[in-house]
């Protein structure tokens, strides 16, 4: 995936990566051209047939860029979705076929997009201010102040492309009839499953056999922040289409697990932690550690990322994951060092109400 969305300065500044390639659309198909050739030739090398699948490649990117120290809301939402509708739909002809006269050659191109609807901010809320102050060399500089600033600053821009520029779903749509050959996937703002259903029936894509409809959603902050509200209801969606499509018998499918707590969930996963460590074998050799203390602090720390989440955004999360993270960073192979004793005592800084509380309810 060849990621022309992100607007962290940190990536898109000096060195023009992330979503200031959408500046360079020309750069970003001979960038595709490459990677497929890499692709292509790393399958010939190890033997891959012809006619097997091979990893595909993809572009992420935004409705288009703008600089954030000129950029005001209020223009933006009068200017209308038209003018960004335009500006994303010449990137994606010159992505696709490389001079934008939108004749698609599926053995060169690349068949998916990700697209954020929105527009992504570059640069800082004052380019001039900084410039003047980066060349007044005459006051002395606090460096570990200035790196907190600036910090402090790509936060804020980050939390500033979020929220300033008006979310675009509509384009979107729009850019899946546009290209009814692309598999167009849409990203941005979706906070609940509800969301991820509007998104696709607007779009034509849940449950339409249309060929101009949205290939899917793509899900971020989202699905971190609250795993279980988010990502239950995918049991159920899985479990109907099941049903509906192959005529399984809703007796004969596995259960659904809607109605479980958080609690039972994290006391199941425990028990999986302790089956793990009693086949572990420390002294088995891999690539990435050395030796049998790393190997079993990388072991340990796997296990205990996995429920890392479990509780987010409900009472007790914060101290809960205090203390796996104080924990699981304790070097050793003693039994209290386990990941199953680190959930243990982690659960314990749970209240009864949030363990007792449905995944599917947040």
């Amino acid at each position: 995936n060849l990621n022309c969305g992100c607007p962290s300065k940190t990536v898109s500044g000096t060195n023009g990566y992330g979503a200031a390639l959408m500046d360079r659309p020309e750069r970003v198909y001979n960038c595709v051209q490459r990677m497929r050739d890499a692709v292509r030739d790393a399958a010939r090398d190890s033997g891959m047939e012809e006619d097997e699948q091979r990893p595909e490649i993809t572009v992420k990117h935004r409705l288009g860029i703008h600089e954030l120290s000129a950029y005001d809301r209020e223009l933006d939402v009068e200017r209308g979705d038209e003018y960004w509708y335009q500006q994303v739909k010449e990137f994606i002809q010159t992505i696709t076929s490389g001079d934008g006269n939108n004749e698609h050659d599926p053995e060169t191109a690349v068949q998916r997009l990700q697209v954020h609807a929105r527009i992504g901010l570059l640069g800082d809320f004052d380019e001039a201010q900084i410039s003047a102050d980066e060349q007044d060399k005459d006051i002395k500089i606090d460096h570990k102040r200035v790196h907190m600033q600036k910090k402090k600053q790509a936060r804020a821009v980050t939390i500033t492309n979020r929220s300033a520029p008006p979310l675009r779903p509509e384009i979107v749509q729009r850019l899946a009839l546009e290209f009814p050959h692309l598999s167009i996937v849409c990203n941005g703002g979706i906070r609940s499953f509800a969301d991820v259903r509007q998104r696709l029936e607007s779009g034509g894509g849940f449950g339409s056999r249309s060929s101009a409809s949205l290939a899917g959603v793509m899900v971020g902050r989202a699905a971190i922040n609250h795993p279980c509200a988010l990502l239950s209801p995918v049991d159920q969606l899985y479990h109907d289409y099941e049903h509906h499509h192959y005529q399984t018998p809703s007796s004969s499918l596995a259960p659904l697990t809607q109605q479980r707590t958080r609690g039972e969930v994290l006391h199941e996963y425990i028990a999986y932690c302790r089956h793990q460590e009693s086949i572990f074998n420390p002294n088995l050799t891999t690539l990435r550690n050395n030796t049998p203390q790393s190997r079993t602090l990388s072991f340990k720390r796997q296990l205990v990322s996995v429920p890392f989440h479990l509780f987010t955004g409900e009472e007790g999360n914060n101290p809960y994951q205090r203390r796996i993270r104080k924990l699981s960073h304790r070097k050793g192979s003693r039994e209290m060092d386990w990941a199953s004793r680190i959930l243990g005592a982690a659960l314990a800084e749970v209240p009864r109400e949030t363990l007792e509380k449905p995944i599917g309810e947040f």
